[in-house]
């Protein structure tokens, strides 16, 4: 799969310093990503195949418990509440898991939540204090240290400009929050080239708006500094309607993102900024999704709070 994505870059195979054999691809932003073959007994926790990467991005994913117009009831919340904190989650160097639940259940979400496992988010960030009950500094003071910006639902319901977007998040950086972007196509159907210039271009309008403020994520187990900026690859027509977009689809995508962002960011961003995919995303098809290099985590709504969804077990679902 990835050596057909990757077509026509160099390859290596090996045997590492214990003996796993490899796969190591030569990525165009001057780097090797390594795939490792499955040792159960040592690697059990990866599932499938271990990926490594000379600059190893840790994983983000980012749980919705809600979206424009709509939230979870609170009797809802509270079965998710207790299903994130009984579940398990790879281990903590590995993988950041987010919650985002409704302005309303914030402050509940900050108390009932285990806040060693999960770090709270919101939605959006209001501009206009006049026509929000939770302004952008109540959700600050709140504890919400991530804001979802330019969800695909607001940009196509409520007819969000990259304008605002831009605002929001000089909203949230100035407020010390690390800030998920979502970019996507407007509908299905499109061409590749049609694709890749809505997103890129949503893409540019906010990296216009960072102004080179990536700002730096906590660093563990010796890893690269990441920005506090992440983007999401959330195509419009795959939020919430079970169409869930092609891996290698959402690859390509993210590997384009990746070397704009090269060309207009500088290589360190290039290289350590984690790109993730939100689009019915699911327990059935993420493993894919996870299966592919450029994919660094996801954005997941319902498929995350349900029983036998993701969010009891995020080690085992996502293979990593």
């Amino acid at each position: 799969m990835v050596g057909s994505v990757y077509e026509g870059d160099d390859v290596v195979r090996g045997k590492g310093a214990e003996g796993w054999p490899y796969t190591a691809y030569k990525l165009p932003y001057r780097t090797m990503a390594f795939m490792y073959e499955q040792r159960p007994e040592v690697t059990k926790w990866f599932g499938t195949r271990a990926r490594f990467n000379m600059h190893f991005r840790r994983w983000l994913v980012v749980s919705s418990w809600t979206g424009p117009r709509k939230e979870l009831p609170i009797d809802k919340v509270n079965a998710a509440i207790e299903l994130f904190n009984a579940g398990k989650t790879a281990k903590d160097d590995i993988v950041d898991v987010v919650v985002a639940p409704a302005d309303r259940y914030l402050e509940h979400c900050k108390d009932k939540l285990d806040a060693d496992k999960f770090k709270l988010g919101t939605h959006d960030l209001p501009l206009d204090d006049d026509f929000s009950d939770y302004t952008a500094e109540d959700r600050a003071d709140v504890g919400c240290s991530f804001a979802i910006l330019g969800h695909p639902l607001r940009r196509a319901k409520l007819k969000e400009t990259d304008a605002e977007v831009a605002a929001k998040i000089v909203k949230a950086r100035s407020l010390s929050m690390r800030v998920l972007v979502c970019v996507g196509e407007p509908q299905q159907g499109m061409s590749r080239d049609e694709i890749h210039a809505a997103v890129l271009g949503q893409l540019a309008a906010a990296v216009k708006a960072l102004d080179g403020q990536w700002g730096e994520a906590d660093t563990k187990s010796g890893q690269t500094c990441m920005p506090e900026v992440s983007f999401a690859y959330t195509p419009v027509w795959s939020v919430g309607t079970g169409q869930a977009c092609p891996a290698e689809v959402v690859n390509d995508v993210l590997r384009a993102m990746r070397l704009w962002l090269l060309d207009n960011a500088g290589e360190h961003v290039a290289k350590n900024v984690r790109l993730l995919y939100g689009g019915s995303v699911s327990k059935e098809n993420c493993s894919e999704y996870a299966d592919q290099f450029e994919v660094d985590g996801f954005l997941v709504g319902k498929h995350s709070y349900a029983k036998e969804g993701i969010g009891s077990d995020y080690g085992e679902v996502f293979d990593i």
